[in-house]
């Protein structure tokens, strides 16, 4: 089992060694942050008055179309920062 793990991180070394070598676009490993992490850091850009950008890290963090990642930081900014 460790030759497999060792081996699949060796795997993505070489990936993103490849990347920046060619100039390729970053590559961005997927969060192993759990999801009260992945929450403080939207709300945070929330509370930062940095909606586009809270949007942007919603959908890439739970894959989300660009209305539903809307609707949910507005919803966040509602419940976060009321009139």
């Amino acid at each position: 089992m460790t030759v497999i793990a060792l081996g699949l991180i060796g795997l993505v070394v070489a990936v993103l060694i490849l990347s920046r070598m060619n100039g390729d676009e970053t590559v961005t490993m997927p969060s192993t942050v759990g999801s009260a992490g992945e929450a403080a850091s939207v709300e945070s850009l929330v509370l930062a008055g940095r909606k586009i950008e809270a949007i942007k890290q919603l959908r890439e963090e739970k894959g989300l179309g660009l209305r539903e990642a809307k609707e949910e930081v507005d919803a966040m900014m509602r419940r976060l920062r009321p009139s």
